[in-house]
């Protein structure tokens, strides 16, 4: 019984991993437009006022998203095509 990846070559994964990579990159995109269209906004309300626990839940949970997406980015950009052909093409 064949794997389901019998039939992936290198050109398929190349166009399947560049997706990949745009569409994490447009959300990274969006994620920082929205951080700096309302960057004004938290500088009035939240930085500019007396610190809260709700002032804590806000800061990790606006900033802990894009810490997360800055920490994946080595992962989706920093491996070189030529990495990505040789482990393709050593696993067939």
């Amino acid at each position: 019984m064949g794997s389901e990846f019998d039939n992936l070559d290198y050109s398929t994964f190349a166009f399947d991993h560049r997706i990949t990579r745009s569409i994490f990159l447009s959300g990274l995109v969006i994620l920082i437009y929205d951080h700096l269209l309302t960057l004004n906004a938290e500088i009035k309300y939240i930085w500019s006022s007396k610190l809260r626990p709700s002032t804590y839940w806000f800061c990790a949970v606006r900033y802990l998203g894009l810490a997360a997406m800055l920490a994946i980015l080595p992962y989706y950009f920093g491996v070189s095509d030529h990495e990505l052909q040789s482990t393709v093409l050593s696993e067939h």
